[in-house]
């Protein structure tokens, strides 16, 4: 049996890239934590940053043994260490990187699609729904004691999802993903001087529509998409369809509109350098302060 670390603290967004966004871009530096579920902001250092502890602790009394229970948080760091060197010298030096090294950094940005909160919540949701439907089937046919049904009905009894389950669709989505990722071009866009820097959040890899499509969520293999994802605060990379529809480099209504989309699909975290700016509905900019205040409006107004 190989040796494994067993970290407690298993992060969902990899602290050595969070740094960037720390007040001197380093491990030791702090961040801005904007809270959704609260609309508070705090600091923190990167590493106590995106972690929930023994998040793809792998459950090894449900396996044959030949599995460490650290195996997948060892798979995450080895793209993480693979990546990181590339993802620092693009952020100084402002060049894409060679295939081989673009490779790592498409490794990188898959991970963080398919290992965050977000996607573990819809992977629990779609694992749940044929246990939903046969004990609602059951139910219908008066085969649940009462008093279970109603349990049932009023959310006191709820479907768990064992960890294993969590971890396999996890994994699952990788080849594919990262099938489509590579399939795409991708090019660096620098941030405009005087204009807001980006931010990140526990969702960072945004996936968007370059033309409206109203009526369903765009998908990484469809036409019409781009994916933005933000290296640091004043770096981007982006990947397209076609070279032609490339951006030469981000103004502040564009860093403000890619701010708005980390904010709207964060599960619950956002995370900054400092001040930045962000596009409202009406395409007005607002600064953090107003991001914060409009957050707790719609806290009360959910309450």
């Amino acid at each position: 049996m190989k040796n494994h670390s067993d970290p407690k603290k298993h992060h969902f967004v990899t602290s050595s890239y969070l740094a960037s966004w720390s007040n001197d871009g380093t491990k030791d530096g702090m961040l801005v934590n904007l809270d959704k579920s609260t609309a508070q902001e705090r600091l923190s250092k990167p590493d106590n940053s995106a972690y929930i502890k023994h998040l793809y602790r792998i459950d090894t009394a449900k396996t044959d043994g030949s599995v460490h229970a650290m195996e997948l948080e060892n798979f995450w760091q080895k793209i993480e260490s693979q990546a990181m060197p590339t993802i620092k010298k693009c952020m100084s030096t402002g060049t894409m990187p060679e295939e081989k090294q673009l490779d790592s950094v498409l490794d990188f940005i898959c991970i963080h699609v398919v290992r965050v909160p977000d996607n573990i919540k819809k992977i629990e949701k779609i694992s749940k729904q044929p246990v939903q439907l046969m004990v609602e089937k059951l139910i219908a046919d008066g085969q649940v004691p009462d008093i279970f049904a109603n349990l049932y009905k009023t959310g006191c009894i709820d479907i768990n999802i064992k960890q294993n389950v969590k971890l396999a669709g996890i994994t699952t989505g990788i080849p594919l993903l990262l099938d489509s990722l590579k399939s795409r071009e991708w090019n660096l866009c620098q941030v405009d001087e005087g204009a807001s820097d980006l931010i990140c959040s526990d969702n960072p890899v945004v996936l968007h529509w370059l033309k409206p499509n109203a009526g369903y969520s765009p998908g990484f293999d469809m036409e019409n998409t781009g994916v933005f994802f933000p290296l640091g605060p004043r770096l981007a990379i982006q990947g397209m369809w076609d070279k032609k529809l490339f951006l030469n480099s981000i103004s502040n209504d564009v860093a403000s509109m890619f701010n708005s989309a980390q904010i709207g699909q964060a599960t619950r975290f956002i995370y900054a350098k400092d001040e930045f700016t962000a596009m409202s509905k009406d395409r007005t900019l607002d600064a953090k302060d107003m991001v914060l205040e409009k957050l707790a409006k719609k806290l009360s107004t959910n309450n």
